[in-house]
């Protein structure tokens, strides 16, 4: 009976061992954190350009989220080693992620830190439900 006991008690035993875990988080995998960096310390200027190209068309201005659709691309151009040209693919978005187009943002980072927009460029529409066709403006 004894024996028993310590045959069945053994094996939980050593399943139970505790064993050492590396685990990185599956956004950062490949993806270097000064991009998250950039993308976040440009939203303001992203929301900007988002709501000045949208205005036209919906009566509220729609979101975009650094998680959605979002990527970004970093390049220094050789007239000023120390300025950068940042594009940002952006899918902004209305209500429960509706989207509502893609856009391509471009912006200069100057060395003192100043941001402007170099070109936007809308590259895909999509169509709003019928549920969410008042958004349009000029629809009723």
């Amino acid at each position: 009976m004894k024996i028993t006991r310590i045959l069945l008690t053994l094996p939980l035993l050593f399943l139970s061992a505790a064993t050492a875990v590396h685990a990185e988080p599956a956004n950062m995998k490949g993806s270097p954190r000064y991009e998250d960096l950039a993308v976040t310390l440009l939203t303001p200027y992203i929301t900007k350009e988002i709501n000045q190209y949208y205005s036209k068309t919906l009566k509220n201005p729609p979101h975009f989220a650094p998680y959605y659709g979002t990527r970004i691309s970093i390049e220094s151009p050789s007239k000023e080693p120390n300025a950068f040209l940042v594009t940002v693919h952006v899918v902004p978005y209305i209500g429960a992620h509706v989207t509502v187009g893609e856009d391509d943002i471009t912006f200069t980072v100057n060395p003192s830190g100043e941001v402007s927009t170099t070109q936007y460029t809308h590259t895909k529409d999509y169509k709003l439900p019928p549920s969410l066709a008042d958004q349009y403006i000029g629809k009723q």
